[in-house]
């Protein structure tokens, strides 16, 4: 049998693989594309929550002059939260993020400082609360 007859007798075999071929490859993009949305949908949520809790944090600090809630380092944390949620989400939204870490934390002329606390805050028995 030449080449051009084996190729007539199973035309159906080939053209059945080539189609299995193709779908698969579409299926396995179509799976990875998915599971990115859902990633960036995760991630866009949680991106709002800590900016919430951050804005509270903010608020306590500022309006409040509550130094138990309005803590600078959990604030810090919210920063840091946001950032790694911010990497995994599409463009601008990291550049923001990093821009808005820059202001907040190399001293931008945007930039305004958090309050120092002018004493140690006292725990519900009288005791003064030890730094962690």
């Amino acid at each position: 049998m030449t080449i051009r007859e084996q190729l007539r007798a199973n035309a159906v075999a080939i053209t059945s693989l080539a189609v299995a071929l193709t779908s698969f490859s579409y299926t396995t993009w179509r799976n990875e594309r998915t599971e990115h949305n859902r990633t960036v949908r995760q991630a866009s949520f949680q991106l709002l929550t800590a900016l919430g809790e951050m804005q509270q944090v903010v608020f306590h600090a500022h309006y409040d002059h509550d130094l138990a809630r309005g803590n600078p380092r959990t604030g810090w944390v919210y920063v840091q939260t946001i950032a790694d949620f911010s990497s995994a989400m599409p463009e601008p939204v990291p550049r923001s993020c990093s821009a808005t870490g820059a202001i907040t934390g190399r001293g931008s002329e945007c930039a305004t400082p958090m309050p120092r606390p002018s004493r140690i805050p006292s725990t519900a028995a009288g005791r003064p609360s030890s730094p962690r």
